[in-house]
């Protein structure tokens, strides 16, 4: 279970799908940052500190917890937040890139994404005040709305981004300030788990686990 914005759920249908998807898409980017022994970055200072081994134990407990009803709700911390930002910013760049990549007679494999958002926002429980798009819209704001409006049903906020500001305050005045804008003492100091090489097999097994039975989409009914 997650304490989303939506209240204590987990994730199903089209919603978890999307959601998988951009998950194993940063899986993929960590893998690669071990094996080029080349840091990446997501522009997240709360995530780019910590080390591959750990993003990828963050990336198994917050998927596992975003599927699992009998896992119990972990403590939102800002590298858990900001885990799931990440995930989405993943979701955006690969419509970004689908949409590029599309033309005139177009593979349906570049609408895979696009099918999933869409799919994804036809099964939640929102109101949308425009009609949906066509699969084969190339209107990036518009699928980056659609996008944002996902990412809010799960995050409350970006405060994770506040990171380096309140570990650089005076602890005190973090406090305070933390208490005035409704944000948990631990929230920016919640320590990530860093597994050993040993460990990580058991965390690649999860992350295998979670992201297993993709069934590509095909095109949407009408």
């Amino acid at each position: 279970m997650w304490w989303t914005s939506e209240g204590e759920r987990v994730l199903h249908g089209a919603e978890w799908e999307l959601f998988r998807e951009g998950l194993k898409q940063v899986w993929e980017v960590v893998e690669e940052e071990i094996r080029d022994r080349t840091p990446y970055s997501w522009l997240v200072p709360v995530l780019d500190d910590l080390l591959p081994n750990q993003k990828l134990a963050m990336l198994a407990g917050v998927g596992e917890a975003l599927r699992e009803e009998s896992v119990p709700c972990p403590e939102l911390t800002a590298t858990a937040e900001a885990i799931i930002a990440v995930v989405f910013d993943q979701i955006r760049a690969s419509v970004e890139i689908e949409v590029d990549l599309q033309g005139d007679g177009a593979d349906e494999a570049l609408f895979f994404w696009r099918r999933l958002v869409l799919r994804g926002c036809r099964e939640v429980d929102e109101r949308w005040e425009e009609p949906l798009p066509e699969e084969s819209s190339a209107d990036v704001e518009e699928w980056r709305l659609l996008i944002d409006c996902l990412a809010e049903r799960i995050l409350w906020d970006h405060d994770f981004d506040m990171a380096p500001d309140f570990l650089d305050k005076n602890p005190i005045e973090a406090k305070l300030q933390k208490e005035k804008m409704g944000i948990a003492q631990a929230y920016f100091s919640g320590i990530a788990p860093d597994p050993t090489e040993k460990e990580l097999i058991g965390v690649r097994r999860k992350l295998k686990e979670i992201t297993s039975s993709t069934r590509r989409p095909g095109p949407l009914a009408r």
